[in-house]
């Protein structure tokens, strides 16, 4: 086990770089050293985690204890080590140029090593303790960032918001721990898990602690209504805007992953992370879509993309949730730290007076169409049935939709032959990379969606589904000019429906 150990003194030494030796070094070797310690924790967190594919049954999971507490190292925490060092490496790199000559480049480097190091120790947490110890010092790094600048008054502001949405985020995460050692007499991860599978039923203690734990990571995410400090963060350097919505945002999703033999013995929680996540998800994509500014715009659809990861969970579809989570990582890092060139991107798009003819009616409802085939044809292929359990029928159903959205935004196209075959060949890469992908992910994390299904889950699953799909009809008919915009209601949704105003008011002066 001597690879595991070395990640966790490469991460200490990173966390120890940050504090120590940073006021010896320059800004450049400051960055060289970190970049080193990244590249180290990247290459052995990548040993470990095919040794766990590999040796899964062997000496996997592995538990490390340091007296009291005790690190673990199985698939899950491994694979978001895995992702926190490299999206780390990526941001240390871009961060190297972007503040040259500003008086705080060393302190935010500084800070950003910190922050990256108490991530990574927070995925690799075997117990209550250290969990909550590292998501404390999560939130203390990530505050710091917001607040580098001490003159830039908005910033200060959701530096402010985001402290009080942490302490009650921590609230509820200290009760769920607290109620789940009274109930089960152990803060030990692996020991739970085991109690957890040997459970026929659940008590009112336990069912009342996953959902405090549910509520906390909802918090910690930035689901509606919690999101307001999120939103004034655009004053903040965009490394961190990239960290924030590629790694600490994560946290809540983690959380329902990594407890994921609790959760799936609690309906309530289930529930809770059903509905409150389906109408952020809902939320997050209905008010990105009238966003002017581009990193308000991405600031949004990080709520609805947490959002459809809490959801994901709840509905039991783990390895599908852990495979959201990884792609929205990355893929939002590569879009903050590539905002700046927004601006050249739309401008090469109006240079090239591309004349888009309108479609028709039925000409959409031939998209739809296609897109309910073509899921269910790969849904055969891949599942070997036409009708899977309803929590997967959902994230189906969504999928399709999706696809059927971008068949007929591009369907004029389809016309000619280039077109069609570019089409095509999206519409069957995004079928097989999720379904291969997704069943890959199981390897992981379990996707635990049989049994018998809870009356208000099931009507809950129905109510979004129908509100998924009207979504996606709005957006089709507002852009191909089916329904005319109306200005009052765009001036609500732009501005979120002023759902969050209430919390500021609240929580700040």
């Amino acid at each position: 086990m001597m690879i595991e150990k070395s990640m966790f003194i490469a991460t200490l030494s990173l966390m120890v770089l940050s504090f120590v030796f940073s006021r010896f070094l320059s800004v450049v070797s400051l960055i060289r050293w970190g970049k080193f310690l990244l590249n180290v924790s990247f290459l052995l967190g990548l040993l470990s985690f095919l040794r766990s594919l590999i040796n899964s049954t062997g000496c996997f999971p592995f538990e490390w204890s340091l007296g009291f507490n005790s690190f673990l190292f199985d698939k899950i925490s491994i694979l978001f080590y895995l992702m926190v060092s490299i999206i780390g490496w990526v941001i240390i790199s871009f961060s190297k140029n972007y503040l040259w000559g500003d008086s705080l480049h060393k302190v935010f480097i500084m800070r950003l090593l910190f922050t990256i190091a108490v991530v990574q120790l927070m995925v690799l947490s075997g117990d209550f303790i250290l969990i909550f110890l590292f998501w404390f010092l999560s939130d203390v790094g990530l505050r710091s960032l917001i607040g580098l600048y001490q003159n830039r008054k908005y910033a200060l502001v959701a530096q402010a918001k985001k402290k009080k949405m942490s302490i009650l985020s921590n609230i509820f995460m200290i009760v769920g721990f607290f109620l789940l050692f009274v109930d089960k007499e152990s803060v030990n991860l692996i020991k739970l898990f085991d109690a957890s599978n040997k459970l026929t039923g659940s008590t009112l203690l336990f069912e009342i602690a996953c959902s405090s734990l549910a509520l906390s990571a909802i918090i910690k995410s930035a689901n509606i209504p919690f999101y307001g400090w999120l939103l004034g963060i655009m004053e903040t350097p965009t490394p961190v805007s990239a960290l924030l919505h590629a790694g600490l945002l994560n946290a809540g999703p983690f959380l329902m992953i990594r407890f994921y033999p609790l959760i799936d013995k609690a309906t309530p929680a289930q529930i809770i992370l059903i509905l409150w996540g389906g109408f952020s998800a809902l939320f997050g994509t209905l008010v990105s879509y009238f966003q002017p500014a581009v990193k308000t715009r991405l600031s949004y659809s990080s709520v609805g993309h947490m959002g459809f990861s809490l959801m994901l969970s709840g509905l039991g579809l783990y390895s599908a949730a852990l495979l959201h989570l990884v792609g929205h990582s990355f893929y939002k890092a590569h879009a903050f730290l590539s905002s700046g060139s927004e601006i050249d991107k739309q401008r090469i798009i109006q240079n090239r007076n591309i004349r888009i003819f309108p479609i028709s009616p039925p000409a959409i409802l031939l998209a739809f169409i296609c897109g309910i085939v073509f899921y269910a044809v790969f849904l055969m292929l891949f599942k070997k049935t036409f009708f899977p359990d309803i929590s997967f029928l959902m994230l189906g159903i969504i999928i399709a939709t999706s696809v059927s959205v971008f068949i007929s935004n591009t369907i004029y196209f389809v016309r000619y032959w280039r077109g069609f075959v570019n089409v095509l060949g999206f519409v069957i890469t995004v079928f097989v990379s999720f379904f291969s992908l997704e069943m890959a992910a199981e390897y992981v994390v379990p996707s635990l969606t049989g049994g018998s299904i809870h009356l208000v889950k099931i009507v809950s699953i129905s109510i979004l589904i129908v509100l998924f799909v009207i979504l996606a009809i709005y957006s089709i008919a507002l852009k191909w000019g089916f329904i005319e915009p109306i200005p009052v209601w765009d001036v609500y949704v732009r501005n979120g429906f002023y759902l969050h105003i209430f919390l500021d008011k609240l929580f700040t002066n």
